[in-house]
């Protein structure tokens, strides 16, 4: 997030005074005791005093009255300091309290997301504003609701009441996501979480839950709009390469294909299967080529052909590629030489020129040799992308065996018809 602090430029800290609690009953039976002690002992410490000291009736009476009038004294004083002490105490817990209070208000009010608190039958204790934004109602409205009552309208009741079971069980619920449905039909999307509530008395049973809901909108409206956009690029280009596949493919009189990888035809029988690393085994695997080739039954010119046109492929695979591959597939009928690799492939405004226009290259196309593969191959299929590029010549064993051109098929039937 711009404008963020990292966390070692910048901390924020809440330090709450920790103070030992203690119950009214407590504190009051503390006093007392204390008080009883004192008169206990000052009975049996003070007569056997003034029987030690003080004789005759009239000055033992006096001295019972002194004695009597300084105990009260002291005893006031002492509960004096003893209340006041408690109160102070008292008095700085609550100002501890007020202030953890003020600072939890301030964190609730600055939170972007909604908090609503509830106690364990389900009513509502705390609402925050932006709940109150949620649901169009006000904090007097709500509480002591149930959370049926102010989010039924909204359609997503159940979904934070299944929400609110989970975290009376003790779990902790993060990440949950809940539609709701406005006044006027539109839909807002929210990320819910709940966790539950402790009492001081213990941790087996919670005694209430927090309920976080954060709206994510806009959001999820922009995350769908990236995604038609993505989607309208997509076929956008794929229109764009289908263009260019009929025009390459008209051009080339049929002889050019541009499909995807598993357009292109497949023989039963492989014949050869192996890396190309460098130019040293670029060099023997087009020698094994023109062997099989040769094998297979092309003549010595359709055996050099096929060693040429596959030479391009190889050649630009192993200099501008990742892991080049040659196959070579045998069918009866014709042979085919498979190379791929796993470069940036040919982008699809350079695809004409890269495969029309004799002696163009660019980093991007990697400067294959269409020209010459287009000369010496009788089919090619192309299939290219930022996964990489695949090249398949094909060569028919027998001259016979090639198949006419589409184009010039059409020619020839419309000359006939002609004349």
């Amino acid at each position: 997030m711009r404008g963020a602090l990292p966390l070692g430029d910048a901390e924020m800290k809440l330090t709450i005074q920790e103070f030992q609690l203690v119950s009214p009953k407590a504190s009051a039976f503390r006093v007392a005791l204390i008080y009883v002690l004192l008169g206990v002992l000052w009975i049996l410490l003070s007569d056997k005093l003034v029987s030690a000291f003080v004789s005759g009736e009239v000055l033992i009476t006096k001295a019972q009255t002194a004695k009597g009038w300084f105990y009260v004294a002291v005893t006031g004083v002492l509960l004096y300091f003893l209340i006041l002490r408690d109160m102070e105490r008292q008095a700085r817990i609550e100002a501890e309290l007020r202030k953890v209070n003020e600072t939890l208000t301030a964190l609730l009010k600055a939170c972007p997301s909604a908090v609503v608190a509830l106690n364990s039958e389900g009513k509502i204790l705390m609402w925050h504003p932006l709940a109150e934004k949620i649901t169009n109602r006000s904090e007097n409205e709500v509480l002591g609701a149930s959370l049926e009552a102010v989010f039924g309208p909204l359609g997503f009741s159940a979904e934070l009441d299944s929400l609110f079971k989970q975290a009376l069980s003790g779990r902790v619920i993060t990440d949950a996501e809940v539609l709701a449905r406005g006044p006027e039909g539109q839909t807002s999307a929210y990320n819910a979480s709940a966790a539950p509530v402790y009492s001081e008395g213990g941790r087996e049973r919670p005694s209430g839950v927090v309920i976080v809901l954060h709206d994510i909108t806009e959001r999820r409206r922009s995350e769908l709009e990236l995604a038609q956009l993505n989607q309208r690029l997509l076929d956008a280009e794929q229109q764009k390469k289908r263009f260019y596949r009929e025009v390459i493919r008209a051009v080339t009189n049929g002889k050019l294909h541009l499909v995807e990888p598993h357009e292109i035809p497949t023989s039963v029988e492989k014949v050869l299967d192996e890396p190309v690393r460098n130019a040293e085994e670029c060099t023997l695997t087009r020698r094994r080529i023109r062997e099989i080739g040769l094998q297979a039954g092309l003549t010595l010119d359709g055996a050099s052909d096929l060693e040429s046109a596959v030479g391009e492929a190889l050649v630009n695979a192993v200099k501008h590629g990742v892991d080049a591959h040659c196959t070579v597939f045998l069918d009866g009928e014709r042979i085919s030489v498979r190379v791929a690799d796993r470069g940036r492939g040919i982008r699809p405004e350079d695809l004409p020129a890269s495969v029309l226009r004799p002696g163009f290259s660019t980093t991007v196309s990697m400067g294959m040799g269409y020209t010459i593969m287009l000369e010496t191959a009788d089919q090619i299929w192309l299939s290219t992308g930022p996964e990489g590029t695949i090249v398949q010549v094909e060569k028919a064993i027998k001259p016979e065996a090639r198949p006419e051109p589409p184009i010039n098929a059409a020619i020839r039937r419309l000359w006939s018809q002609a004349n």
